[in-house]
Protein backbone atom coordinates (compact mmCIF):
# COMPACT_ATOMS: atom_id res chain seq x y z
CA UNK A 1 0.00 0.00 0.00
CA UNK A 2 1.20 3.50 -0.74
CA UNK A 3 -0.38 6.85 0.03
CA UNK A 4 0.50 10.48 -0.46
CA UNK A 5 1.92 11.61 2.87
CA UNK A 6 2.76 15.24 2.10
CA UNK A 7 3.45 17.64 -0.76
CA UNK A 8 5.16 21.02 -0.42
CA UNK A 9 4.27 23.18 -3.42
CA UNK A 10 7.07 25.68 -2.63
CA UNK A 11 9.90 23.13 -2.76
CA UNK A 12 8.23 20.58 -5.01
CA UNK A 13 8.98 17.87 -2.47
CA UNK A 14 6.49 15.01 -2.29
CA UNK A 15 6.54 12.36 0.41
CA UNK A 16 4.84 9.03 -0.17
CA UNK A 17 4.12 6.60 2.66
CA UNK A 18 4.72 2.93 1.81
CA UNK A 19 3.49 0.05 3.95
CA UNK A 20 3.94 -3.65 3.29
CA UNK A 21 1.07 -5.49 5.03
CA UNK A 22 2.85 -8.85 4.76
CA UNK A 23 6.07 -7.80 6.51
CA UNK A 24 4.85 -4.78 8.48
CA UNK A 25 7.66 -2.71 6.94
CA UNK A 26 6.98 0.98 6.40
CA UNK A 27 9.02 3.78 4.88
CA UNK A 28 8.58 7.23 3.43
CA UNK A 29 9.80 7.93 -0.10
CA UNK A 30 10.84 11.50 -0.85
CA UNK A 31 10.59 12.80 -4.41
CA UNK A 32 11.47 16.14 -5.95
CA UNK A 33 11.61 17.36 -9.53
CA UNK A 34 15.10 18.85 -9.51
CA UNK A 35 15.15 19.87 -13.19
CA UNK A 36 14.04 23.50 -12.56
CA UNK A 37 16.68 23.90 -9.83
CA UNK A 38 19.46 22.44 -11.98
CA UNK A 39 18.40 24.54 -15.00
CA UNK A 40 18.52 27.71 -12.89
CA UNK A 41 21.90 26.71 -11.43
CA UNK A 42 23.32 26.20 -14.94
CA UNK A 43 21.92 29.55 -16.06
CA UNK A 44 23.44 31.37 -13.09
CA UNK A 45 26.79 29.60 -13.50
CA UNK A 46 26.97 30.88 -17.06
CA UNK A 47 25.92 34.44 -16.23
CA UNK A 48 29.14 36.39 -15.79
CA UNK A 49 27.45 39.44 -14.29
CA UNK A 50 25.85 37.32 -11.56
CA UNK A 51 29.18 35.73 -10.64
CA UNK A 52 31.10 39.03 -10.69
CA UNK A 53 28.50 40.83 -8.60
CA UNK A 54 28.56 38.16 -5.90
CA UNK A 55 32.34 38.01 -5.67
CA UNK A 56 32.54 41.81 -5.66
CA UNK A 57 30.32 41.88 -2.58
CA UNK A 58 32.58 39.26 -0.90
CA UNK A 59 29.75 36.74 -0.90
CA UNK A 60 28.18 34.79 -3.67
CA UNK A 61 25.57 32.14 -4.17
CA UNK A 62 27.88 29.17 -4.70
CA UNK A 63 25.31 26.37 -4.99
CA UNK A 64 21.68 25.45 -4.63
CA UNK A 65 21.32 21.88 -3.39
CA UNK A 66 17.92 20.23 -3.78
CA UNK A 67 16.43 18.69 -0.66
CA UNK A 68 16.50 15.17 -2.14
CA UNK A 69 20.27 15.49 -2.69
CA UNK A 70 20.74 16.69 0.89
CA UNK A 71 18.80 13.64 2.09
CA UNK A 72 20.85 11.35 -0.16
CA UNK A 73 24.09 12.73 1.30
CA UNK A 74 22.74 12.43 4.84
CA UNK A 75 21.96 8.74 4.29
CA UNK A 76 25.35 8.12 2.65
CA UNK A 77 27.58 9.95 5.13
CA UNK A 78 25.47 9.76 8.30
CA UNK A 79 24.54 12.58 10.65
CA UNK A 80 28.07 13.05 12.01
CA UNK A 81 29.62 13.52 8.55
CA UNK A 82 26.64 15.13 6.82
CA UNK A 83 28.13 17.55 4.25
CA UNK A 84 25.45 20.12 5.15
CA UNK A 85 26.46 20.11 8.82
CA UNK A 86 28.64 22.90 10.17
CA UNK A 87 32.23 21.72 10.40
CA UNK A 88 31.98 19.48 7.32
CA UNK A 89 32.69 22.22 4.77
CA UNK A 90 35.68 20.36 3.27
CA UNK A 91 33.46 17.43 2.34
CA UNK A 92 30.73 19.74 1.04
CA UNK A 93 33.10 21.63 -1.28
CA UNK A 94 34.77 18.41 -2.37
CA UNK A 95 31.37 17.10 -3.43
CA UNK A 96 30.35 20.36 -5.11
CA UNK A 97 33.61 20.46 -7.07
CA UNK A 98 33.19 16.83 -8.20
CA UNK A 99 31.99 16.63 -11.84
CA UNK A 100 29.15 14.33 -10.72
CA UNK A 101 27.57 17.19 -8.77
CA UNK A 102 28.63 20.16 -10.96
CA UNK A 103 25.05 21.23 -11.71
CA UNK A 104 24.44 21.97 -8.05
CA UNK A 105 26.79 24.95 -8.35
CA UNK A 106 25.62 28.40 -9.45
CA UNK A 107 29.15 29.38 -10.45
CA UNK A 108 32.00 27.96 -12.48
CA UNK A 109 34.51 29.00 -9.82
CA UNK A 110 36.12 26.41 -7.57
CA UNK A 111 36.18 26.99 -3.84
CA UNK A 112 38.74 25.17 -1.75
CA UNK A 113 37.57 24.80 1.84
CA UNK A 114 40.25 25.40 4.44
Amino acid sequence: MKRLFDHDADTGVTEIFHYDELTGDAHIETRQDVAPILDRNKFLANTDEYTKQGIKNEMWHYAHIPIVVQLQWLRKYGPEHDPMRKGNEKLLFRLLNDPEWRYLKTTNKIHLAR
